[in-house]
């Protein structure tokens, strides 16, 4: 598959170009996680690690996290909070027409309609050719016949002929027509019940962490939060997973330290930062010694469960309509590159315990030392080590023209979002 050809397919997440975030995405899928890229999903790294902290299966606090996000493209990565996917599939479905039933009966009795109805046309147009023919001559002779109801009714034209074929054809469409629509009566019922699924009154209040509530539909998780978090937390490891690259593989050895705040994480690198606002940075470039260690307890998919009132086969269905209305409705609103609802958020991707350790030639951390020593935090990919963590966990040992690094958030308790993968719903263009 041609994933730069064509924008509307989803982006696959390459080591070789995309540096740490392809380091980390190839060891996620050689861990046995189920939440890799493909025709029909697009995995992307959220751009800053989000604690998990939902306590019940309902939240409507990270209900945002998972939104839809397509307007910034598809890619490695996703942006900050978007709109709730409720929003774009409310107007999906109440803007959606039903369309014709999907069953074989069906599909014969609508194909028996179709030749009547071309018949008929035809037989009409072959009617209103022989009226005009009669007219040009025999029609001279009969002043009173002056329409052709008038030509039909006459006992002496052939215009009674066609009535009675009309009359045929008429009852034939009639008859196929009645036994059609049962069949559009179950599928209008769909459609209904669709729109009652998402009437505002099944939407239930949930406590906002800031205080005060908000109002969701229905959403859970599975399986449950507190289970996982359980079991990291007593020694256990769910689908643990390590990392490691350097300059002697395919990573450019290139890294950064900021000073007085965080700057912005380059997709390519990692990056040590303050946690405020980015004042200035030194950036270390091809360090040959650069060796990388990531090590992670565990890590665990849980899945998005909207309950009742959304019906994900309606959208890979029906994603081309038909649609009732103009404007911003219709597949290219909600299907297209940027479409509101191409990209709907199926999982997301947990990861508790990581450790991490950092080889690099000793002249260059002595380059950089006063800076690791401040305040700062460190991105590397999708994972985020707060200043706290860092000065916790630090150890730092020099051995000849080397210096190690190692840290880690085993005293961490708490486990963070750093992916989400979402289903892919594309209009086909």
């Amino acid at each position: 598959m041609d994933t730069q050809a064509n924008t509307t397919q989803p982006k696959l997440i390459d080591k070789k170009t995309l540096g740490t975030y392809g380091f980390v995405y190839d060891a996620m899928i050689k861990s046995g996680l189920n939440i890799q890229t493909d025709d029909q999903k697009q995995f992307q790294f959220v751009s800053l690690p989000q604690k998990a902290g939902w306590t019940s299966t309902i939240n409507g606090f990270y209900a945002d996290l998972w939104g839809n996000h397509a307007a910034a493209g598809l890619g490695p990565t996703m942006p900050g909070p978007q709109m709730d996917i409720a929003d774009p599939y409310y107007e999906f479905v109440q803007t959606l027409v039903a369309p014709p039933p999907k069953a074989a009966e069906y599909e014969k009795l609508n194909t028996q309609l179709t030749a009547l109805t071309d018949q008929y046309g035809a037989l009409k147009k072959e009617e209103v050719t022989a009226y005009e023919l009669w007219q040009t001559g025999q029609g001279k002779n009969f002043p009173d016949i002056k329409t052709i109801g008038d030509w039909e009714t006459s006992d002496y034209t052939a215009g009674s002929t066609y009535i009675t074929q009309k009359n045929n054809l008429s009852g034939r469409i009639t008859n196929v027509n009645e036994q059609i629509e049962p069949y559009m009566k179950g599928a209008a019922l769909v459609y209904q019940q669709a729109r009652n699924a998402v009437d505002p009154k099944v939407m239930i209040d949930v406590a906002k962490p800031g205080g005060g509530t908000t109002k969701i539909y229905p959403t859970s998780f599975a399986p449950e939060l507190s289970e996982f978090i359980a079991t990291m937390s007593g020694g256990g490891t769910v689908s643990p997973m390590s990392v490691s690259f350097g300059a002697k593989d395919e990573y450019n050895g290139s890294w950064s330290v900021a000073t007085g705040g965080a700057a912005g994480l380059p997709l390519e690198g990692f990056f040590f930062g303050g946690e405020g606002g980015y004042k200035s940075s030194t950036v270390i470039q091809n360090d040959a010694e650069l060796a990388v260690n990531l090590n992670i307890k565990g890590l665990q998919a849980f899945n998005i469960v909207r309950d009742n009132w959304f019906k994900s086969s309606m959208i890979a269905e029906h994603m081309e309509g038909p649609y009732s209305g103009t404007g911003s409705t219709g597949k290219q609103f909600f299907g297209a590159e940027k479409g509101t609802l191409k990209l709907v958020p199926s999982q997301v991707l947990v990861a508790y315990g990581t450790t991490f350790s950092l080889t690099t030639s000793t002249s260059a951390y002595k380059s950089v030392e006063t800076e690791w020593n401040a305040e700062v935090g460190l991105m590397i990919g999708p994972f985020f080590f707060g200043a706290d963590i860092l000065h916790k966990s630090k150890e730092v040992t020099q051995s000849g023209d080397t210096t190690t690094i190692s840290l880690g958030s085993n005293d961490d308790p708490n486990a963070y979002i750093i992916g989400v993968a979402s289903s892919l719903y594309l209009d086909g263009e």
